[in-house]
This record gives structure tokens, C-alpha cells and sequence, in this order.
């Protein structure tokens, strides 16, 4: 992964945390939610790169969460 996109991933999310943290509760309507979403699961050092890619790519919903137990990537 070069430098730029390095940053730019850390970038989004930098912005993203520091929104969430300063962020009230607010009801949302859940059709406003992207369809499909993009999950980081077992993507380890790959994972910068290719959130990159999907956001790119046009993905706007991005799964961060880390619940290893919760996956099963081998079916």
C-alpha cells in the first residue's frame, strides 16, 4: 500500500472516531443504511488497503467490528 493511501484510510478514519465520540444519540431510519456493507473481518494487514479500495469503490457502510468469534470464513 503506498504512503498516500496510508494516510488517507487513517485520515477517514481519524475524522469517523472523532465524529462518533462527539456525536448525541439520534434515531435514524434504518432504509437510509447502505444495503451492503463492507466488513473488515480477517483482513489483518491488508485491511487499510482494502477499505481503501471499497470506499473507492463506493462502498459508504463500513464494517469495523472485531468479533472474531462471531465469524466463520471458512464455509
Amino acid at each position: 500500500m503506498t504512503v498516500h493511501r496510508r494516510k488517507f484510510v487513517y485520515a477517514v478514519l481519524v475524522l469517523a472516531l472523532s465524529y462518533l465520540t462527539h456525536c448525541q444519540a439520534v434515531a435514524i431510519d434504518l432504509s437510509d443504511l447502505p444495503v451492503l456493507k463492507y466488513g473488515t473481518a480477517w483482513k489483518n494487514e491488508k485491511t487499510a488497503d482494502l477499505v481503501y479500495k471499497a470506499i473507492k469503490s463506493g462502498f459508504r457502510h463500513i464494517d469495523t467490528a472485531c468479533q472474531p468469534r462471531h465469524y466463520r470464513e471458512d464455509l
